[in-house]
């Protein structure tokens, strides 16, 4: 059974700017920092194979939402990959998920 204070991210990145090199290796070096942070349990960058430059994340942490936001969103580090994904024209959406039955269990 799932933990009740885990949440997940889906993290969908469109590369308006077409730098879909640059995108990835940015959010590779991302997840290389947050893979360490306390309260990462996983993340799984994809490829769109349907929209060419676009990039989904899924990543589960062992945190409430509100927890996230407070301990990991308010590191440093962050300022410099929230300049970046401006500069590089990434559209972003969000969506915040419980988990609510996972296989196998």
């Amino acid at each position: 059974m799932p933990s009740l204070t885990a949440v997940s991210l889906r993290l969908t990145l469109a590369n308006v700017s077409q730098d879909a090199s640059s995108l990835r290796s940015l959010v590779i070096d991302l997840f290389e920092r947050l893979s360490k942070e306390p309260g990462f349990v996983s993340a799984v960058l994809h490829d769109d194979v349907d929209r060419p430059g676009e990039l989904l994340v899924y990543e589960t942490w062992s945190l409430s939402r509100e927890q996230y936001l407070r301990d990991v969103r308010t590191k440093p580090y962050w300022d410099f990959y929230e300049r970046r994904l401006v500069e590089l024209r990434v559209e972003r959406e969000a969506r915040w998920l419980r988990p609510i039955a996972s296989w196998p269990p």
